[in-house]
This record gives structure tokens, sequence and C-alpha cells, in this order.
């Protein structure tokens, strides 16, 4: 979620290394434990590494659906949660 935060959504978008410490602190992890989650990720094929050095990444367009998939379920959840409570009876719920 932080690279979408982060705009790193496609090539054309990506990440520089520098941002690493954004998402260091934002975690509370090592440099190098974030370096390991995102070579995790890019062999699981959800982040790109791009550049001479390999020092830019982006979200892949599988990541990017995947994350938009898990949001609408997550909502959909959310709403049908809500409209059970409600004919419930729930106090609060409607």
């Amino acid at each position: 979620m932080k690279f979408v935060e982060l705009g790193a959504t496609g090539p054309d978008r990506p990440v520089r290394e520098l941002s690493f410490s954004d998402l260091e602190a934002r975690f509370g992890m090592s440099r190098s434990h974030v370096r390991n989650v995102l070579r995790d990720a890019e062999g699981a094929g959800l982040v790109e590494r791009s550049g001479t050095a390999g020092v830019f990444h982006h979200l892949t367009p599988r990541c990017v659906a995947s994350f938009d998939r898990f949001v609408a379920e997550a909502l959909s959840s959310s709403d049908l949660s809500c409209s059970m409570a409600a004919d419930a009876g729930v106090p609060g719920s409607g």
C-alpha cells in the first residue's frame, strides 16, 4: 500500500531506492528487511526493478489488480456486515 501512496504504480512512475528510508520508518523495520521484502515481492511477480543498477521499483499490473480486488472485497464485506446488522436491528447500524 505504501508503494501505491508513493505513486509506484507502473514503470513510468517508479520509486527510487531512497524511499526505503520512508518504508523503514513507516513499518518500523530495518533497511535490510525492507530490501528482503522487496526481493520476495519481486520473486512473486508483484514488484519490478528497473534502471541501470536496478534502483527503481514499481508495482506490476498483477499487484495493482490484486490490491484493487482486495480493497473491493473488503468494502463489499463491510457493506454486507452493516446491512446484516441493520436487518438484525443492531443499534447504531443503520
